[in-house]
This record gives structure tokens, sequence and C-alpha cells, in this order.
């Protein structure tokens, strides 16, 4: 996968608030994102959670995004708490 356009950068940002990398509580950085989003950005590069070391992409729009493989359709099954399973759809012909 490729990426191609303008990302807001949390990279360093994240080191001066520790609530952007927080691996219990999003609401912070849903926040960020839904303002972001807003404001027009196509995405948000952020330090990886839960791989030290590791940089990820949030893809706000999908023109940011290149080059994609599409892999799976997948079906989440909420139970009004949380997702309680997760299937993988395949097309039946």
């Amino acid at each position: 996968m490729e990426a191609q356009g303008k990302a807001a950068d949390l990279r360093a940002v994240s080191q001066a608030d520790p609530r952007i990398v927080s691996p219990d509580d999003y609401s912070h950085t849903q926040a960020i994102g839904r303002s972001l989003r807003a404001e027009g950005t196509l995405g948000i590069v952020y330090p990886s959670v839960r791989h030290p070391g590791g940089e990820c992409l949030a893809a706000l729009r999908t023109g940011i995004v290149k080059n994609c493989l599409h892999a799976a359709h997948l079906e989440y099954q909420w139970n009004g708490l949380g997702i309680e399973a997760v299937f993988e759809v395949n097309q039946v012909l």
C-alpha cells in the first residue's frame, strides 16, 4: 500500500501529549481525528501504540491510499457494548 497526499503528523506531538498514544482510551485521539477530518485532512500519521518504533497511518479520506490490495470483506457483530465476533464474508456465485 502507498499513501499520497497531505497527512497530519502526530509523531512528535505525541511525546508531549501521552493521551495520543494511550493503549486504553481512544477518546482524545478520536476527537482529534474528528476535528482534522472536518478540516479536510486526508490522514493522520502517528506512532504505533502496540508496536514500539512502528508508525501508523489513519486514512480519513480514501484518496490518500493508493495501490491497495483488497484482502477480504469483514463483518463485525456488535452486541451493544463491543465487538463480539468478526466474520470473513465470502461471496458465493
